[in-house]
């Protein structure tokens, strides 16, 4: 596949909190780098996310890779947050989450929507062969957001 058509299409990308090397700052982190995914629509919109992060790019990647083999045995399910009036949603393979919305929705239809699209692009994702995007301490900060 041509760089310009994985472009246009919807793809699995890595993203990590490592900070990337640069002329005047080395790859030096206090702690080991985590990993995370997320599905990326052709207009680089993100669908979803991991719902866990991984510490190596190898268990995040095989991670991507059973859900987009399995999103046939997944269940999934559209949650509402009384305390926030936001609807969510979630995918579970085997009983364990393993993916959940990058943001919530004022209104279910709207959330029912975004789930379809998401379960329909993980059907037909590309993984990246673009490897791991270091986007620093930021990069998985709802996932702390979510742990506590």
């Amino acid at each position: 596949m041509t760089e310009s058509a994985a472009r246009r299409t919807t793809r699995f990308i890595y993203v990590s909190d490592a900070t990337a090397p640069t002329t005047t700052r080395q790859r030096n982190s206090p702690t080991e780098p985590r990993y995370g995914w997320r599905v990326i629509a052709a207009n680089n919109r993100p669908l979803g996310r991991s719902s866990a992060v991984f510490d190596s790019y190898h268990s995040c990647r095989a991670a991507a890779e059973e859900l987009q083999q399995r999103v046939d045995d997944a269940t999934s399910s559209v949650l509402f947050d009384n305390s926030r009036g936001h609807w969510t949603w979630a995918v579970a393979l085997a009983g364990t989450p393993v993916a959940v919305c990058v943001h919530p929705y004022l209104r279910r239809i709207e959330c029912v929507r975004a789930l379809r699209q998401f379960v329909e692009a993980v059907t037909a994702g590309v993984p990246s062969a673009e490897g791991v995007r270091l986007f620093g301490a930021r990069a998985l900060r709802e996932y702390d957001r979510e742990a506590r």
